[in-house]
């Protein structure tokens, strides 16, 4: 305990004088005539020793009622939380940390917690005194945006009314570590405020890794933190997410989308209605209620309408935290494959020309170019799509880098296998492809056959068919390439004694379908079966629509887009949600885009010479939602309880923080102590009007 006027306390002196004012009236004795002596004994036992004992209690209440009174003149207060004396000749460094994450967009009394921090920085800025050097950061991004004294308060807090509302994650304790690495100051006071709603915990070797920055251990423990904590969120309603449940993208073929919408807040939802659009028109909508932290699915059915990329929207009604009341997505609907097949002769892509004819329709929809050589020298894949590979021979080392790097551009392949290469030519080009590992060729015999079975990831590519129809359509096999699977590649239909029969897999970072075998009748029955031309045209949709392209990305990490070759050197432009229009320069040498300008939420659109290319959408940060607290008591344990306090945001800011800073007034303790004594005394000295009648009657007697 320490006293702001410790001159009062020789006041205490005063405390001896009931003491000695009794010790005097002692030797003061007054003389009672009594009519007789038989009530002597009794009046001493009954009266006299109460009388002395009721008078040694008075000059204790009076003595420490004298003391109460001179310490609350005294002004006593218990230390504060501050390393040393806050007071007018001490030096004192503050930090002053504000959290401007995506999260403290949440509405509170008509304003963001954003900006109840900025009206916190005017308060904390009142209770510094002295010598005061001071340091402001922002998260995001992280900077500081105000460093100088106590005395430049219009100007730091002119900047802090100017930290924008980011859309990003914090990683508040990292933006700590930083700032507090970056003081340098070596005042006896060392102060960070921190401003945030704190949803995560520091790492356990938080002062560690700041000592780890050459820092002087004995400054690390001075620093005292003060954690300014947020309201939590009340009306709140967010879309978790949108995602295309259909393989197979057309304009006129119905498209499934999944959504989630939780309720992350604390209120109930009543009647929310969760609208979908596509290019601004609504398309779907459905009326639903939420309980608090109930979350719900629900399934869209559309029709894009249209080729190319579209854009599309999933929406509900404001409340109290508006960044997850819409989530974008793009849709990518093929306009036209281009498709290069290549075969040894044309008797072996008879039947699949017949097929691609079939697909096609005479739309032109499949843009076909045909290279028939069995020992081809160049394939000229830069304008294509997919590459089919039927029955191959012969393909030199320069035709597998070229396969190699038309894969890696994010080209499809479909691999029709044939006969097994001889030795001399080993090791074959499917080995240099990373395709499934031929082990052997196996024949059913003249009299039977092999039948195919579907898989559970082949319900996937036929989810809009009738199951009941295509199982009759599944072939008969009579041989086929016997393979060795890895980890990467899975089956979506198998032989009937487990063995592939068509393989789904990555290489080179492009997709491929591989056929066991080549499609003709000696090996099986597949070109006569109906179900050739929906399959073929499903593995066709799934290599040119370039989900990758559209896929979405949480906001601050960089898109990587792939160009195609001929628009390597156009003029490459982002469009942000905003407006705001950034240049791009692509990297020639992968002919990739990186884009690390994802600051925004919403959708961005990427042109070349000025027209659309792809777009992609931003997601919030999962550890952005308001709901999401850290516990306070594990903050407290690993940052260590002598370190950092917590402020409510439901008590005064001023008193709290004068009690912290500068110790908690004790004075009014004491001036009510100083009444009860008192009130207490006064009990204790009435002499009641019976006790004064017993007292006349003996003496009488």
């Amino acid at each position: 305990m320490t006293f702001l006027a410790p001159t009062f306390l020789w006041g205490l002196a005063a405390a001896s004088l009931p003491l000695i004012i009794h010790l005097i009236s002692l030797r003061h004795t007054r003389e009672l005539p009594f009519g007789t002596l038989r009530f002597i004994e009794k009046l001493e036992h009954e009266t006299l020793r109460n009388l002395k004992i009721r008078q040694w209690l008075l000059v204790l209440l009076r003595t420490l009622i004298i003391i109460a009174l001179v310490l609350m003149v005294s002004r006593p207060v218990l230390r504060g939380f501050s390393p040393t004396w806050v007071g007018g000749d001490v030096e004192s460094r503050v930090v002053i940390i504000v959290d401007n994450s995506a999260s403290m967009a949440v509405m509170w009394d008509g304003q963001t917690l954003l900006n109840r921090a900025r009206e916190a920085l005017p308060v904390i800025w009142n209770q510094l005194e002295g010598q005061t050097a001071l340091e402001i950061y922002q998260t995001n991004p992280f900077k500081r945006i105000f460093n100088g004294t106590r005395e430049q308060r219009e100007t730091a807090l002119r900047r802090v009314q100017e930290i924008p509302q980011s859309v990003e994650a914090d990683d508040l304790w990292s933006k700590v570590d930083s700032a507090l690495s970056l003081s340098k100051g070596t005042e006896p006071n060392q102060e960070c405020f921190i401003l945030s709603d704190f949803q995560t915990l520091p790492p356990r070797t938080f002062w560690a890794d700041m000592r780890s920055n050459d820092l002087v251990d004995s400054l690390k423990t001075q620093w005292k933190l003060y954690a300014l904590a947020q309201k939590q969120v009340q009306d709140n309603l967010a879309v978790l997410r949108v995602a295309t449940v259909s393989q197979v993208k057309l304009p006129t073929h119905l498209l499934t989308l999944s959504t989630t919408v939780m309720n992350d807040g604390n209120l109930p939802g009543e009647n929310i209605p969760v609208e979908l659009f596509l290019d601004q028109n609504r398309v779907g909508q459905v009326v639903a209620s939420f309980k608090p932290g109930q979350s719900k699915g629900f399934q869209f059915q559309v029709y894009p309408g249209k080729s190319g990329i579209i854009q599309g929207v999933l929406e509900i009604p404001p409340d109290d935290y508006a960044l997850d009341n819409r989530q974008t997505f793009e849709l990518s609907i093929p306009q036209r494959i281009a498709c290069k097949i290549v075969a040894p002769s044309v008797e072996d892509i008879f039947l699949l020309r017949k097929v691609l004819a079939s697909i096609d329709g005479g739309t032109g929809f499949l843009d076909l170019d045909y290279k028939i050589d069995p020992a081809p020298e160049h394939l000229f894949l830069e304008d294509q799509d997919i590459l089919i590979i039927h029955s191959p021979t012969n393909l030199p080392p320069g035709i597998v880098a070229e396969i190699q790097a038309f894969l890696e551009q994010g080209g499809g392949l479909i691999w029709f296998s044939s006969d097994p290469p001889p030795k001399e030519m080993s090791p074959h080009v499917e080995t240099l492809l990373r395709l499934p590992r031929r082990v052997a060729l196996k024949t059913a015999g003249s009299q039977s056959y092999y039948s195919v079975e579907l898989t559970d990831r082949s319900l996937l590519l036929f989810s809009d068919l009738d199951v009941k129809k295509i199982l009759p359509e599944l072939p008969d096999v009579y041989r086929y390439n016997q393979v060795q699977l890895t980890k990467e590649q899975q089956p979506l239909l198998n032989l009937h004694n487990g063995d592939p029969f068509l393989v789904e897999g990555t290489t080179f970072g492009g997709s491929y379908y591989y056929f066991v075998l080549p499609l003709n009748l000696e090996w099986s029955d597949l070109p006569l079966r109906g179900l050739i031309v929906p399959l073929m045209h499903r593995l066709l949709m799934r290599l040119a629509t370039d989900d990758e392209q559209v896929a979405p990305v949480t906001i601050g990490v960089p898109k990587v887009i792939s160009i195609k070759r001929q628009l390597v050197n156009a003029r490459w432009e982002l469009v942000k949600p905003s407006g705001k229009r950034v240049l791009l320069i692509p990297d020639y040498n992968t002919q990739v885009l990186s884009i690390p300008q994802t600051d925004e939420l919403g959708s961005f659109q990427v042109l070349a010479d000025g027209d659309l290319y792809t777009a992609f959408s931003t997601r919030l940060n999962p550890l952005e939602r308001p709901s999401i607290r850290a516990d306070q008591n594990k903050i407290r344990s690993i940052l260590g309880k002598d370190q950092v306090r917590f402020i409510s945001p439901e008590v005064d800011l001023v008193t709290q923080l004068q009690d912290l800073r500068r110790g908690k007034s004790l004075w009014r303790r004491f001036l009510l102590l100083a009444i009860g004594l008192l009130f207490f005394e006064s009990l204790v000295r009435y002499t009641p009007k019976e006790r004064r009648k017993t007292t006349r009657s003996l003496a009488k007697d």
